[in-house]
C-alpha cells in the first residue's frame, strides 16, 4: 500500500498512544485501514499496547458517534449512491462492518444498485461486494450481479474481475475464458479511485466533523478542516474500490492451470499489460505486473513499464515517506488525485515535485533482503 496512505490513515489513531505501523505489504483483499480511533487487535505474543487514558476513551467514542452519524444520515438520505456509500463504512464496534453478514446493509445495497443502474460507482460497488453482503440469495436472486459494471463499460476491464470470481467460485473454465478474453480487450482499467474520492470528500463535506473532533488529530499543525475531511474520505476509499484479485492471478499461474490452452495465457498477459500501464492505483499495476510473472508472457517492454514502476514505488517510500504527512504536501496530494482522478499521477506529481526522476538510472534494478530480483518480482535465474 503506497505510504502517503499509511501516513494519513495513521493520523486518526486518536484513541490510542500506540504508534500505527505501515504495513509491510500489500493488506489482505478483506481488510482496509482502520478508521479514526481505532484500536488495534492483538495477536498472539504481541506486545501489549498501554492502555487507553479516560481521555482517549472519550475521543474514541465521540468518533464512534460522529461516524454512526454520518452513516445514518446516509442511509436516510433520497440518493442511491449515498444508500451504498453507507454500506462501506466501517463502524468497528459493528462487527458485521468487518466482513460478516449484515442482511440491513446487504438489502440496501440492492436496494440502491436497483434504483442506479447507470451509476457506474454504485454498480463497481456490489459487483464486487461478498455475495452474502449484496443482498441477493436464494430466495431473491441477481443473476446478472457479477456483470454489473461490466455491461456499463464492457472497455473498463476491471468490470471483468467480479465475472471471473465468480466463475472462479462455481469451477466454471469456460465463464473464466470469457471473461479473461474480454478483459484482455478492454481499451482502460479504471477502478474508480479519483471518483470514489470526490464521492467521499463530498459526504465530509456535507457532514464535517466538529471542531472538538479535528483537534484531537495528532498533529501540532494549525486545524484544517478541509485536509481533515479529505483524510477522513481517504480512509473510506482505499480499498473500496479494490476487486479480489486472487481468482484472477490463480487464473493465470500455469502451474495450477496446465490443462489451459495457449490463448488462456495470452489473455491473462493483455490484461496484466492494461493493469500494468493503466491501473489507476499502486495497488493495480503491481497485480498488472504479478499477471505478466505468473502467465509467462511478458516481453522487454512489460519488463521495463515493471521495473519503471518498483523505482517508483521505491523512491516514493523512501524520501517522501517522512515528509507526506505535511499539510502542504497533503494538500498538493489531494489536488493532483482531484484533477487527475488517479493515484498514480497524483505519487508521481510527488516524486516530481521532490525533484525525483520518474525513471530510474539504466543500471538500477529492484531489490529484496539486499539481492537483486527481477522487476517482474522474480528471482534471477542465476539465483534460482
Amino acid at each position: 500500500m503506497p505510504l502517503l496512505i499509511v501516513a494519513l490513515t495513521s493520523l486518526f489513531a486518536v484513541a490510542s498512544a500506540a504508534p500505527v505501523a505501515a504495513p509491510t505489504s500489500a493488506p489482505a483483499q478483506s481488510a482496509k485501514p482502520s478508521p479514526a480511533g481505532a484500536t488495534h487487535q492483538q495477536s498472539p505474543g504481541e506486545d501489549s499496547d498501554p492502555p487507553l487514558t479516560p481521555q482517549q476513551k472519550a475521543d474514541f467514542a465521540a468518533n464512534m458517534r460522529y461516524r454512526h452519524g454520518v452513516e445514518q444520515s446516509l442511509r436516510n438520505s433520497a440518493s442511491p449512491r449515498d444508500w451504498a456509500l453507507s454500506t462501506q463504512m466501517l463502524e468497528f464496534d459493528d462487527p458485521g462492518s468487518l466482513g460478516g453478514p449484515n442482511p440491513a446493509r446487504a438489502a440496501l445495497l440492492r436496494k440502491a444498485a436497483e434504483a442506479a443502474p447507470k451509476d457506474r460507482l454504485v454498480q463497481l460497488i456490489w459487483a464486487n461486494a461478498q455475495p452474502e453482503n449484496s443482498g441477493c440469495d436464494a430466495q431473491h436472486p441477481c443473476a446478472n450481479r457479477p456483470e454489473a459494471l461490466a455491461m456499463l463499460e464492457p472497455d473498463n476491464g476491471v468490470g471483468w474481475i467480479p465475472v471471473i470470481n465468480t466463475a472462479s467460485k462455481a469451477n466454471n473454465a469456460a465463464g473464466i475464458n470469457h471473461a479473461l478474453a474480454r478483459m484482455a480487450i478492454a481499451t482502460r482499467y479504471d477502478e474508480m479511485f479519483g471518483e470514489a474520492m470526490n464521492a467521499w470528500v463530498g459526504v465530509y463535506r456535507r457532514y464535517p466533523p466538529s471542531i472538538e473532533l479535528v483537534r484531537q488529530m495528532p498533529t501540532s499543525a494549525p486545524v484544517d478542516l478541509e485536509l481533515v475531511e479529505q483524510v477522513y474520505a481517504m480512509s473510506e476509499v482505499v480499498t473500496m474500490v479494490m476487486p479480489a484479485y486472487q481468482s484472477l492471478v490463480n487464473a493465470c499461474k500455469r502451474e495450477k492451470q496446465p490443462d489451459a490452452g495457449v490463448s488462456r495465457f495470452e489473455n491473462c498477459g493483455n490484461a496484466g499489460r492494461l493493469m500494468l500501464n493503466q491501473s489507476t492505483n499502486m495497488i493495480g499495476r503491481m497485480m498488472g505486473r504479478a499477471l505478466l510473472r505468473v502467465s509467462g508472457t511478458a516481453n522487454a517492454s512489460d519488463i521495463e513499464a515493471a521495473r519503471v514502476l518498483a523505482w517508483q514505488f521505491e523512491q516514493y517510500g523512501q524520501p517522501l515517506a517522512k515528509t507526506s504527512i505535511e499539510p502542504a504536501a497533503s494538500r498538493a496530494y489531494f489536488a493532483d488525485l482531484e484533477e487527475s482522478g488517479s493515484e498514480v499521477v497524483a505519487i508521481q506529481m510527488q516524486l516530481r515535485r521532490a525533484g525525483v526522476s520518474l525513471t530510474p538510472p539504466a543500471n538500477w534494478q529492484p531489490t529484496r533482503d539486499g539481492k537483486p530480483i527481477s522487476p517482474l518480482g522474480e528471482a534471477p535465474a542465476s539465483a534460482k
